[in-house]
């Protein structure tokens, strides 16, 4: 663009590629009026995407946390923990890690033939049977889950489409002493200013609420938000309700065939 901006030569004899960029190379701060005006373009874009993702933390969020079936699905499974630790050095114990969840599928009862989380399938269908559609609770969880939200990612993002607007601004502002040739310019952008200032204030509110929202579940699960941010805890238990699920048919499918081994022997 220097070179461009130093050519005295004869206009005519230059492509038409050529005359562009010295015409383009006459526009005061080319570059950054560009990166404007592509943010303008994309801006809308990125702030559906951004309010998109922060709808789905928050839905799935609230509907963990005021789920009352998954709350005694938990307090199943911290009893079950503490009637095995009985005697032990563990004792019995106020709550469990979420990674604890994991191990059900792989720790096995104390007769050796079923895992706990077969035992516990079986406890909650004999017991409390309502509990074992708890999952219907959570139906913005999947959702969340296959979006692959992740909290950083969002507050990059949300960082990002501030930076943009901010460096929007500094051109509109800095452009008012460019005179005639960038007036058209300054217009286009006092109009996206206005039309997205507002948008970004509400991106602004909703992203701040969201943000301390996905940190408290972490907490709510007596996690470290640090450790165990929004995305690890939502794979936890999606990947718990799944083999719950799986437990739990598995479970009436051995009682059906023992029903029917019965049968035949009577």
């Amino acid at each position: 663009m220097t070179a461009s901006q130093s050519y005295t030569g004869d206009m005519e004899k230059l492509g038409q590629r050529e005359q562009f960029v010295l015409e383009c190379a006459k526009i005061p701060r080319i570059k950054s009026k560009l990166r404007a005006f592509a943010f303008t373009i994309t801006f809308n874009s990125q702030v559906n995407y951004l309010t998109d993702s922060l709808n789905k933390i928050k839905d799935a969020t609230k509907e963990i946390r005021e789920s009352t079936k998954l709350v005694k699905i938990m307090q199943i499974i911290l009893m079950m923990g503490n009637k095995l630790n009985t005697g032990t050095v563990g004792g019995s114990a106020g709550g469990f890690r979420l990674d604890s969840l994991e191990k059900l599928g792989t720790t096995y009862a104390t007769d050796k033939d079923i895992t706990l989380l077969h035992f516990l399938c079986k406890v909650v269908a004999e017991q409390t049977p309502e509990l074992l559609d708890f999952d219907k609770d959570l139906i913005h969880l999947k959702a969340a889950y296959m979006h692959k939200t992740r909290i950083r990612n969002v507050r990059q993002l949300k960082y990002a489409i501030v930076g943009g607007f901010e460096e929007v601004q500094q051109e509109f502002h800095v452009s008012a002493n460019d005179g005639f040739v960038s007036a058209q310019f300054r217009k286009g952008l006092k109009f996206f200013l206005h039309s997205a200032g507002a948008k970004l204030q509400r991106l602004t509110s909703l992203f701040d609420e969201v943000d301390q929202y996905a940190d408290s579940l972490a907490v709510y699960f007596a996690e470290d938000p640090s450790r165990c941010p929004w995305e690890q805890v939502i794979s936890s238990l999606v990947r718990f309700i799944g083999k719950f699920k799986k437990a739990h048919m598995e479970n009436k499918r051995w009682a059906d065939t023992e029903k029917k081994k019965l049968e035949e022997n009577v």
